[in-house]
């Protein structure tokens, strides 16, 4: 028996306490954790930015999926599989703030294509493990549109353990022995926060990695999820009698993975199998499900690994195993689409079943995504924010565009666009406002503490768009409140605009918000002055 240590990188000095000792890490108390930390968290999960969430609810993202969805839309209609009037299902799995629906159903609608399949719409379908979230989808007015055309519908679904959903809008149940049509599944960072199983392969012989935790002296409930971030994680690899698994397919991959990988660590996301299993079920017609998530796909990735690491962000996640994914999907008589490099950032998979039309549309679609993807747009991201400063006008707003006009990284190089700005030329004026519209259209608010608003009305009073600025800070005032800088921002448009009144009123407030703010006092001297001379 050997033992492997996972510890945070710092913490409590105290002896630890041990709470479980030699469990199957897919029975641990760590998923009780997560999912108790998810349903007490809501939205403050992707509020705070404590849980990753950007690279995969990004513009760009959502581009690349609408584009597959309508190849595999337009294979359907190639197949005759749709029948008329009957919405092709799209479920997304943990949509968590909504972010990716949003953007999704944008780009999907404008999808120049999507006019000749009028006759097949779509019913997105929003689904989360926490009533919180669920709630809050209810009350966002950016879905409210949406909810309304019946294009988007909610339902609370569990990816661990149920088999159906029931549609709150519609109030359709799907379900594996109901009515069964052409599903999409869309599962972003999802999987890597489900329940897995670790193993470790020595000489060919399997070996279970079996878990202990160990929380800080002291803790208190348990049913507190703040201790996740503090659990020291212990593996002791204890060998296999017998086999694994009940369920043959989950065995199947565990015999052959002995075969193949011979030596090292694996790991099965037997949570993610089960819920690709259930949704395929539902489906009649044509099964497609799109992935994202942190994890590999391609069979030498499996080699030579240790056993699982846990990272820790308020929630915990592992790696996903997407090749055991793709087996197990070809196992049920499908097939998994991967690219043929790999971007360490991000692991991005299509998996099809019954594929319509031989899925001809559906595979070109996915193709597109080898030259530039997912995972390579975030690469690209990080690289453009870091050499945002040496970067002119020009290129930064080709890095805005080709990004599907990313709010993030607008407002990861405002500081360097502000400046650029300024000597802006009259089409690169134009160019900014136009970008600007596009910019806030997509954007979809949670209540981050970067006011994208704010920033908008910063960089059109640059620009001299004055009526413009004036409406940004508006929006901002209405959702975040007055603010001392945002009501003097409207003060200084105002004047501009030869509105000394106004600008007067909005000078008041700037100082009533926030009496420490000089440029203030001295506008509203400036502005007195003028009232003063319009008088006489």
């Amino acid at each position: 028996m050997e033992a492997h240590l996972d510890r945070p990188s710092a913490g409590p000095t105290a002896e630890p306490v041990v709470i479980e000792r030699g469990s199957r890490l897919s029975r641990s108390i760590l998923w009780k954790l997560q999912r108790d930390y998810f349903e007490r968290a809501g939205v403050g999960a992707w509020r705070t930015g404590q849980v990753p969430h950007y690279i995969t609810s990004n513009p760009f993202v959502a581009g690349a999926y609408a584009r597959i969805v309508t190849a595999f839309l337009r294979d359907l209609a190639a197949a005759g599989a749709l029948a008329p009037g009957e919405p092709l299902t799209v479920i997304e799995l943990g949509a968590g703030s909504g972010r990716f629906a949003y953007h999704f159903l944008q780009k999907l609608l404008a999808e120049p294509r999507i006019p000749l399949l009028q006759g097949a719409p779509i019913r997105y379908v929003m689904t989360d493990v926490s009533p919180a979230n669920l709630a809050f989808w209810r009350a966002h007015p950016q879905l409210r549109p949406f909810c309304n055309a019946g294009v988007l519908d909610i339902a609370r679904f569990d990816a661990e353990r149920d088999t159906s959903l029931m549609l709150e809008i519609s109030g359709v149940t799907l379900s594996p022995g109901g009515a069964q049509r052409p599903l999409v599944a869309i599962a972003n960072y999802v999987f890597d926060g489900l329940p897995q199983d670790a193993w470790v392969l020595r000489g060919g012989v399997l070996h279970e990695s079996r878990v202990t935790l160990a929380a800080p002296a002291g803790t208190g409930d348990l049913a507190d999820p703040a201790p996740l971030d503090q659990l020291d994680v212990a593996y002791e690899h204890e060998p296999v009698d017998g086999a694994p698994y009940v369920d043959p397919d989950l065995e199947f991959l565990v015999a052959e993975y002995q075969q193949t990988i011979g030596e090292g660590a694996l790991q099965l996301p037997i949570a993610a199998l089960e819920c690709v299993r259930a949704l395929s079920r539902l489906a009649g017609g044509g099964f497609l499900l799109l992935s994202a998530d942190k994890g590999y796909c391609h069979e030498e990735e499996l080699l030579h690994r240790d056993a699982p690491r846990i990272a820790r962000h308020g929630s915990i996640s592992l790696d996903v195993d997407y090749h055991a994914i793709g087996r197990f999907v070809e196992r049920l008589g499908g097939e998994a689409l991967f690219p043929a490099h790999a971007p360490r950032s991000l692991c991005f998979g299509a998996f099809l079943l019954d594929a319509p039309a031989g899925g001809a549309e559906t595979r070109a679609a996915f193709a597109a995504t080898e030259v530039f993807g997912p995972g390579d747009w975030f690469m690209l991201k990080k690289g453009v924010e870091a050499a945002a400063a040496g970067m002119d006008l020009p290129h930064v707003l080709a890095a805005l565009r080709a990004g599907g006009d990313d709010a993030k990284l607008f407002m990861d190089v405002f500081d360097r666009l502000l400046p650029l700005s300024r000597s802006a030329s009259p089409a690169e004026r134009r160019a900014c406002f136009n970008l600007g519209r596009r910019l806030w259209e997509l954007h979809y608010e949670i209540g981050e503490e970067r006011d994208l608003a704010f920033h908008l009305g910063v960089w059109m009073r640059e620009l001299d768009y004055r009526e413009e600025a004036i409406r940004y800070f508006e929006r901002s005032r209405a959702t975040r409140g007055t603010k001392g800088v945002t009501a003097f921002n409207l003060a200084y448009c105002h004047l501009g605009q030869q509105r000394a009144a106004e600008a007067l009123r909005c000078v008041e407030e700037a100082i009533a918000a926030d009496p420490t703010l000089p440029e203030a006092r001295a506008l509203r001297t400036e502005i007195r002055a003028i009232l003063r001379d319009e008088a006489a």
